[in-house]
């Protein structure tokens, strides 16, 4: 085995820095997976590199090797999508198992913010209200279903950040009070990170797709979708941050409107190369 595995702590902070610190390469296996005894092929040893697992929403979980170069840079172009500046203090209520968490978290690491990062467990809304308020972060990070436990109760925040599945409009009219910005990303562990990046503008009463937009690609990325509104098509996505030089079927079903904005409207059943 040329690869370390690394358990997850307490405090994940700890977990991001012996990744930073690693001179090798290194794997997190989230909690839940090792009853599963899932299969972890070995990686070179000519770089460093982070492996990450697939959500395992369709399918058996998978283990997805990346360098740690592209992580980082990953990260990077994340913090200019979201507009995050060195002074903005962040919280991040996530996974830091998944490439989303570890993203977010090397961002804040290479941009210099304050940050606090709470990986989250089913019915802690108590103790992530808390932290909202006891924090007082400018820029909160998660995903839909941590929001969706924390609309019960009141709060506000300068910027919000998610990803993951869309919102439903009337959720996004809601969070758009409660937050001045509101920026939606598409992501994926196979890409290294984010892809395309959407900043809302007024949410419309009505409703409309606008909740699906994921936006813009970010620097070093192309998606090619030729679905539309009515037929959704499926996304193939090359990025300089991925575990591949190829372009890639990413599972995920959609359209680009004339903009070049995408929207996702579902998933399909795998993730495929697609040459």
């Amino acid at each position: 085995m040329n690869y370390k595995e690394l358990k997850v702590p307490d405090e994940p902070k700890r977990l991001f820095k012996e990744i930073i610190e690693s001179e090798g390469s290194c794997i997190i296996i989230p909690p839940h997976y090792r009853d599963r005894n899932p299969e972890v092929p070995n990686v070179s040893k000519d770089r460093k590199y982070v492996g990450l697992f697939s959500s395992g929403t369709t399918g058996k979980p998978k283990s997805i090797w990346n360098t740690f170069e592209n992580i980082i840079q990953n990260a990077i172009y994340t913090s200019s999508a979201f507009e995050i500046k060195s002074e903005d203090t962040l919280l991040m209520l996530a996974s830091p198992w998944h490439v989303a968490g570890l993203s977010w978290a090397m961002m804040a690491e290479h941009v210099g913010n304050e940050y606090r990062f709470i990986t989250t467990n089913r019915g802690d809304e108590e103790k992530w209200y808390r932290a909202i308020h006891q924090f007082k972060p400018d820029v909160l990070l998660t995903v839909p279903a941590v929001l969706r436990s924390l609309m019960k109760y009141e709060w506000k925040l300068s910027k919000l950040v998610y990803g993951g599945t869309p919102v439903e409009p009337r959720e996004l009219k809601a969070l758009s009070k409660r937050c001045a910005e509101v920026f939606q990303g598409y992501g994926q562990t196979e890409a290294g990170g984010l892809i395309c990046a959407h900043k809302f503008g007024n949410i419309p009463d009505v409703i409309s797709d606008e909740h699906r937009c994921c936006g813009q690609p970010v620097k070093g990325v192309q998606v090619r979708c030729n679905g539309t509104i009515e037929k959704s098509e499926p996304v193939i996505v090359r990025s300089e941050t991925a575990f591949t030089e190829e372009f890639y079927k990413t599972g995920d079903l959609g359209y680009k409107d004339h903009k070049g904005d995408l929207y996702i409207h579902s998933r399909t059943d795998k993730s495929i190369k697609d040459k």
